[in-house]
């Protein structure tokens, strides 16, 4: 079963908070076929926050590994970048933080001002800079598949937390 597809930019990324003191880190993989339809890997080594919370260093994450991309010197002509990250928070409020929140003045129904708006607007800027359409998928993060490449972020993002 081929799980990459030909001119598209993978990007694997995940959050970590760990307490006590309250720090947070975050992981990053890229995934590309070269021209010979081989997988090519590159990891991305990066320091979270200290008081960071688990879904801040989520959002980080993907903010850290959009914003990377033109660093990577990735030799491919991609025409989508395809994140896939273990977090419902960013994937389920995603649409929300282009089409909702920035349109009302990142407050929610209530009135209320939207948490971690600061890098919802990050998460906005970073896409928008891109030039090709992104998307970001939901994967188990303890699935076969999913957490054999998503497993170096986990460990990379707990690392850099502690």
């Amino acid at each position: 079963m081929k799980i990459f597809r030909n001119h598209t930019l993978y990007i694997y990324t995940d959050g970590s908070s760990l307490s006590k003191p309250r720090r947070g880190g975050i992981g990053i993989r890229y995934i590309y076929l070269d021209d010979s339809e081989n997988e090519q890997r590159i990891d991305i080594e990066e320091k979270g926050n200290i008081y960071g919370t688990n879904n801040q260093m989520e959002l980080k994450a993907v903010i850290v590994g959009l914003k990377n991309i033109t660093h990577q010197n990735i030799p491919i002509n991609y025409n989508l970048i395809e994140i896939r990250i273990d977090s419902r928070y960013v994937v389920d409020n995603k649409n929300n933080a282009i089409y909702s929140w920035s349109k009302n003045k990142w407050t929610n129904k209530n009135g209320r001002p939207i948490e971690n708006s600061i890098l919802w607007k990050e998460l906005i800027k970073q896409i928008n800079k891109v030039k090709c359409r992104v998307v970001i998928v939901w994967g188990k993060g303890h699935s076969v598949t999913f957490a054999q490449l998503n497993s170096y972020c986990q460990g990379f993002a707990n690392f850099f937390g502690s």
